[in-house]
């Protein structure tokens, strides 16, 4: 009996290493419980079908970045920086800085690594900020020129509606800044 299982081990030794590469090479290929590297996979095999309901995490999530049923609710913790007030999609000033031209408005909140909001971040933020105040005018990131002059929005929170003004009058404003990950 010992022979013939020596003869059978003898003839199947090339079948038997190959079941035990084949089963530990899956286990070498994907090390870990439920860990999947970036050069495990070749490129766009993984399709939005392939992944679980909130299984996607990820520290380095931009603002308006990938989102959906597969992001984990829990990776999209953003706020704003202490003294800043959430507005939706942006951070504002908490309250109105001195008014200024718009260039000196721009390189202040350049300065602080902010930008001059939109007329979107404003619309997107009057409610949030409470801003209010008839005939309230802000200064917006857009710059232009009109026939030589130089230009800029202006925001009017009472109305939402924006209209041009100079750039050197005086405006109020408040700087807008990304949200950051907790």
């Amino acid at each position: 009996m010992s022979n013939r299982i020596l003869g059978h081990l003898r003839s199947n030794v090339v079948g038997y290493v190959a079941l035990f590469m084949m089963l530990g090479g899956a286990a070498y290929a994907l090390p870990g419980k439920n860990v999947v590297d970036k050069n495990d996979l070749k490129k766009n095999v993984v399709k939005t079908k392939n992944v679980k309901n909130g299984a996607i995490t990820t520290d380095k999530l931009a603002a308006n970045a990938a989102t959906g049923a597969k992001v984990a609710e829990e990776s999209l913790d953003f706020t704003c920086p202490a003294g800043e007030r959430d507005a939706v999609t942006v951070c504002f000033d908490g309250a109105d800085r001195s008014a200024g031209a718009w260039a000196a408005a721009a390189e202040d909140c350049a300065d602080e690594g902010g930008t001059l909001p939109s007329i979107t971040d404003w619309l997107g933020a009057v409610d949030h900020l409470g801003l209010s105040a008839p005939f309230q005018e802000y200064w917006t990131s857009i710059k232009y020129e009109d026939g030589g002059a130089a230009k800029a929005m202006i925001f009017r929170a009472s109305t939402g509606i924006s209209f041009s003004d100079g750039d050197n009058t005086s405006h109020v404003y408040r700087c807008a800044f990304p949200l950051v990950r907790n």
